[in-house]
């Protein structure tokens, strides 16, 4: 959803928010704002929908039972990843036995839960509507007994991949279902709601080919700001940097990704440093990865998309600062940020859906409209009349209207704009 003026909190405007970015310097300032600005906020509501969505719109399109397992930290006894399931120690080697526990500290000094513990708790009430169709954890024999289809890893945010990839792994390890997905006889998911573009191709490359669905492509720095904006940014988060500083890119956070997200339950490691680590002298805004801090003062509903952000961010600040941006309706605020944001490289689903914040559904649904109302080309650059639009909209005073909420093939509009009223 996209927001005209709204009354949902933005992160820079809490208490734990001004705090934070009090540490920076005057000259700062306007950089970690505007970065702070672009973190994208996703509430329990939200996000509990999100999951619960992306697992029935995964087992929709499945045979047969699911079987449900959630993303977590695995054990690496003797530095090799531990195997899901037991396996018989003679021919021929057959699988048995319960699978690895959902939810299972990996440290023995401090027992603690991090997000697998919540989606549990969304994959247990999806388990409990349709007691036949999913199975959450299920053992070999509950696999065979039931004739499960599909093995479906569910996670927040996959970064680097790296773990979804160990558990993919660890099932891999199993000689029994290897031979499963061999002949056909299962299938590999993993559920999100957001991911990289790096974490998905790591995925899709993974021997056991999962199919990936996800609700939105996960904010970066990278891709939220254009070039010389970015550098800046890169450069506030090593200048500040709480960690010292060994030459790598970790300032951006677990491995270099730099992603803007948080959620209720927490953030990824993949954030910015200054984001989540303390030192002496800095005070981070999620400590330990928390939200703790900010939790009271933020909304639980849907994300607002704050559309005159978006907009500055990518570089419009004309667009932005027009007087129609409070007048048109949430598809036609998203068609302007979605041709707005393929004024540049790269072009593609992922990184308009990354820039904007709008989810992967919607992105899809309208460059299908803007695609045949030739304003986007198939290979998703702005067409001359797309250009036109963008720029009548920079001058134009007042839009009553937005554009059509879905396509209509016995509609044909000579204009994204609505009629202006003559003087």
């Amino acid at each position: 959803m996209v927001g005209k003026k709204d009354n949902h909190t933005a992160l820079s405007s809490t208490k734990r928010g001004l705090e934070w970015l009090s540490q920076f310097s005057v000259q700062d300032q306007a950089d970690a704002h505007n970065l702070l600005k672009a973190v994208r906020w996703v509430s329990e509501n939200e996000f509990s929908k999100a999951i619960r969505g992306n697992i029935e719109k995964y087992a929709g399109q499945s045979e047969g039972p699911v079987a449900l397992f959630i993303e977590r930290e695995l054990r690496r006894p003797r530095g090799t990843i531990q195997r899901f399931y037991k396996e018989s120690d003679f021919r021929p080697i057959r699988a048995y036995g319960a699978a690895l526990q959902p939810v299972e500290s990996t440290r023995t000094k401090r027992r603690e839960i991090g997000s697998e513990g919540v989606l549990a708790t969304i994959a247990t009430g999806v388990v409990r509507s349709d007691p036949s169709k999913y199975f959450l954890n299920p053992s070999i024999e509950e696999i065979r007994s039931n004739k499960i289809r599909s093995f479906l890893i569910v996670t927040d945010t996959v970064g680097s991949g790296n773990q979804a990839s160990q558990m993919l792994d660890s099932m891999w390890k199993v000689s029994t279902i290897r031979s499963w997905c061999s002949g056909k006889f299962i299938r590999f998911g993993i559920v999100a709601f957001s991911v990289t573009e790096l974490g998905k191709s790591v995925l899709e490359s993974h021997p056991s080919m999962p199919k990936v669905v996800f609700s939105i492509y996960c904010p970066t720095i990278a891709s939220n700001f254009v070039a010389e904006e970015s550098k800046r940014m890169f450069s506030l988060c090593r200048t500040y940097n709480p960690i010292k500083d060994n030459g790598s890119w970790d300032f951006l956070g677990y491995g270099g990704h730099g992603v803007l997200i948080a959620y209720a339950h927490g953030v990824p490691n993949n954030a910015p440093n200054i984001l989540h680590k303390r030192s002496a002298r800095w005070m981070p805004l999620f400590p330990k990865r928390t939200t703790v801090e900010v939790l009271g003062e933020m909304n639980t509903g849907e994300f607002v998309i704050d559309g005159q952000a978006v907009l500055k961010r990518m570089g419009q600040a004309r667009l932005a600062a027009s007087k129609w941006l409070s007048k048109m309706d949430d598809d036609g605020l998203n068609m302007v940020l979605i041709m707005s944001s393929l004024r540049r490289p790269p072009r593609s689903v992922n990184a308009i859906s990354s820039r904007t914040g709008i989810k992967i559904p919607d992105v899809d649904r309208l460059l299908e409209i803007a695609i045949y109302y030739d304003w986007v080309t198939k290979s998703l650059r702005l067409t001359d009349e797309g250009y036109l639009q963008l720029s009548y909209l920079k001058k134009a005073k007042r839009v009553r209207e937005g554009i059509p909420k879905r396509v209509d093939f016995n509609y044909y509009p000579t204009s994204l704009r609505a009629p202006v009223k003559p003087i």
